[in-house]
């Protein structure tokens, strides 16, 4: 190959070398051909220094056609780290070129003068170079230098070469020259203003011409245009400033906002964080930042979150909010819903991260709300229908009683019919409470004097070991609750603690004065807040595990042995309370006893109900009033019949509503209307109430139920003027009410 073709090689090589970041190529001949006054070459691009112990990276040997070693070229790295293959193999090449380049100029130097040489090898430069005399001036500049600056070559030789530099570079060129130290601090960069006055930005590298004395002659330097790079680099620093602002501007936003706002660049790197992750997660907001955000992800949720960011950041459709887990500082895992938005001006990734924990626990609490509603819907079902028989076997066996007289063996028959009767009853209206069925009769009661009329009850069915004690707080307020079954309530769960505590302990009962507040995660959303009477009943047994606690409230369920308990104690206090507007709250733990909180509503601008002991009515004389009786139940129809014609009645009875209507129609004497709520036939006993109104108005009503529909009850209690019979009932109690509603006259 010719000389200028190889020259061009030589220029190629020479650029993909240096082209490498922090690669310094030093070429040292002991006889330069061209120029003998110098004797090395330093030849880089980049502002790079080599440390005067720092050994080359790679070093290899100039020679010549007959294999004669003439000189060598040492290559640096700015870490002093070997050369990768690549660089090395263009390193081999670039050796290669430049010694078979210098021999040919050797042998060209007899008839080549050394500057014409020097001259062609310089114009092929991609760099720009110029030769400035000992006063400054350009004494010579290769095309690439005067291309750079815009001007041709003829204007800038002899002038002085600070007048293209800036004012500020001009001067410190100006020092470092004076100062005799140009070569000495390595590369620098500096700004030039070009013909057309636009900036050119540039790296310099200069160094001192002797001549064989030593003396100063002037100045060589070489110029690379790094202008581009400088824009690039001012057009980042604006866009991070950008960002910088828009974050400082948005920082109160984003710390005031309620969910965690995490912004993440490219990589994954959180950039930064609100401070809401500080309650969240625990971690401070500084110390996230630059770190990389999966390694707070669990494991199991790396994979699939980072490929929804991956989706978001190529511009697709952002998802929909998705589920992951976040390794709270302390190690466990925090279940959050994330959504994601990107910011591709700033090619930043904010993830909005909201805590669910708080969420979950009400979802269980709601699906544990909705069981209960179920259950309850089909236990108050299940009591209705055996109420109705109950109604029928409880009366026929107190009938058979009476009838028996002096043959006991029967009488006893009747007598335990009559008792199981009773306890059927009794279950089926534990399971109306739970089931918020029942019928309340809600009255201002004064509760310190209701739980101290109880206190010779509580004692006999307590063990002598158990301390009972009562701390009543003399200012609460009177309470809204029907006394009787507040009672039947307390005595539930003094039963409970009576049976944790077999080796005796401690049963305490206090009363104060509480308020709820809805904002309370704990409290039902149908629970209001407001002023409420606190009963607070804690024991020293056993307690309950975490598994036990979560069912406490279930009908059916017990830890007690099979036969000892029904397992509808707790559910009957739950659902009465429930059921008069209250709140019932219960704490345990195994080995350190249980507490249990009712939250009574309080009443206001009432007098409170005298606790005292009830006196037995007197007995009740015989009727002879006509009476209506609508029961769609055969049975039930058939033995009241008969009972309230035992009792003096006469009796008209049919079984649904319409029937009822045609009897009122047809008969104008009848005195009391006793019908049964729930009927099929398109009336219930509330409606049909309401159509025996409008054809008698002053005609008197009686209710019966063993399921309480919203027919007659609201808000949990019998509507006002409503006189109710709940079944099953006893004969004494049919006669007392019924002659009641008679003397009475209520109003529907």
């Amino acid at each position: 190959m010719a000389l200028p073709g190889k020259l061009d090689v030589l220029a190629e090589e020479m650029r993909l070398l240096t082209s490498s970041l922090a690669v310094v190529v030093t070429i040292f001949l002991p006889e330069f051909i061209a120029l003998n006054e110098v004797r090395s070459v330093v030849m880089s691009p980049y502002d790079t220094r080599i440390a005067p112990d720092q050994r080359p990276a790679l070093t290899l040997p100039l020679k010549d056609e007959f294999n004669k070693e003439f000189g060598q070229v040492d290559i640096y790295t700015m870490g002093g780290e070997a050369l990768d293959a690549p660089t090395e193999q263009i390193a081999h090449m670039f050796v290669g070129t430049s010694a078979f380049t210098i021999s040919q100029m050797r042998d060209l130097q007899s008839s080549f003068a050394p500057d014409q040489i020097f001259r062609q090898m310089v114009e092929m430069a991609h760099e720009g170079i110029w030769m400035l005399d000992r006063t400054n001036k350009v004494t010579y500049l290769n095309q690439a230098m005067a291309d750079m600056l815009g001007y041709d070559r003829t204007d800038l030789i002899g002038g002085h070469a600070f007048a293209v530099f800036t004012a500020d570079d001009s001067e410190v060129s100006r020092k470092i020259m004076e100062a005799g130290l140009v070569g000495k601090l390595g590369p620098r960069e500096i700004s030039m203003r070009r013909k057309d006055g636009s900036l050119l930005w540039c790296h310099l590298s200069a160094s001192q011409v002797l001549d064989e004395a030593g003396e100063l002659q002037g100045h060589l330097g070489v110029v690379v245009d790094i202008t581009k790079r400088k824009n690039v680099e001012d057009a980042l620093r604006g866009k991070q400033a950008a960002l910088e602002t828009a974050l400082d501007v948005n920082s109160n936003i984003i710390d005031s906002a309620f969910d965690v706002v995490c912004v993440i660049d490219v990589i994954g790197r959180i950039v930064s964080v609100s401070r809401r992750v500080r309650d969240a997660f625990g971690y401070e907001p500084d110390d996230l930042v630059g770190l990389h955000f999966r390694d707070f992800l669990r494991p199991e949720c790396v994979e699939g979150t980072e490929a929804l960011m991956n989706e978001v950041r190529l511009g697709r459709e952002p998802p929909k909010p998705f589920d992951f887990e976040i390794m709270a500082k302390d190690g466990h895992p925090v279940e959050v819903s994330g959504s994601l938005s990107w910011n591709g001006r700033h090619q930043l990734l904010f993830v909005f991260m909201h805590d669910m924990t708080e969420q979950r626990e009400l979802e269980a609490r709601l699906r544990q709300a909705q069981r209960l509603e179920a259950v309850g819907q089909l236990t108050g079902g299940v009591a209705h229908d055996f109420n109705n028989l109950l109604t029928v076997i409880l009366g026929n066996a107190e009938a058979l009683s009476d009838k028996l007289g002096d043959n006991q063996g029967l009488k006893a028959l009747a007598d335990m019919t009559r008792k199981a009767a009773e306890r059927g009853a009794d279950l089926t209206n534990r399971l109306l409470s739970f089931a918020r069925k029942q019928a309340l009769e809600p009255k201002p009661a004064d509760v310190n004097a209701l739980v101290a009329n109880m206190d010779g009850m509580m004692r006999r069915m307590i063990d002598d070991d158990i301390e009972i004690e009562f701390r009543p707080n003399p200012s609460i307020a009177r309470a809204l609750v029907d006394a009787s079954q507040l009672e039947a309530a307390i005595l539930n769960i003094a039963v409970n603690a009576r049976d944790a505590m077999p080796s005796g302990g401690r049963f305490c009962i206090s009363t104060a004065s509480a308020y709820l507040d809805a904002d309370n995660a704990d409290l039902p959303v149908e629970v209001k807040s407001g002023a409420y009477v606190l009963i607070s009943l804690r024991d020293s047994g056993a307690g309950m595990d975490t598994a036990t606690l979560a069912r406490v409230f279930e009908p059916f369920f017990t830890t007690k042995p099979v036969g000892v308990g029904s397992g509808l104690g707790l559910s009957m206090v739950y659902g009465f309370v429930r059921q008069s507007g209250g709140h019932i709250t219960i704490e345990s733990a195994s080995g350190h006893g249980t507490s249990v909180n009712l939250y009574l509503p309080v009443c206001v601008n009432a007098v409170a109900e005298d606790a005292s002991p009830v006196p037995e009515p007197e007995a009740v004389e015989p009727g002879h009033e006509l009476i209506l009786l609508v029961e769609d139940n055969e049975l039930v129809r058939s033995f009241v019949e008969s009972q309230l014609e035992s009792l003096g009645y006469r009796v008209i009875s049919v079984e649904n509503g319409n029937k009822a209507l045609d009897v009122l129609r047809e008969e104008k004497n009848i005195d009391l209307l006793f019908t049964d709520v729930v009927m099929p036939g398109g009336l219930n006993g509330r409606q049909l109430a309401e159509e025996a109104r409008k054809l008698r108005s002053n005609i008197k009503v009686l209710f019966t139920s063993g399921y309480s529909e919203d027919a007659i009850i609201h808000d949990g209690r019998l509507d006002e003027g409503v006189q109710l019979l709940s079944k099953p009932y006893k004969r004494r109690d049919l006669a007392d009410k019924v002659r009641l509603v008679l003397e009475a006259g209520e109003k529907v």
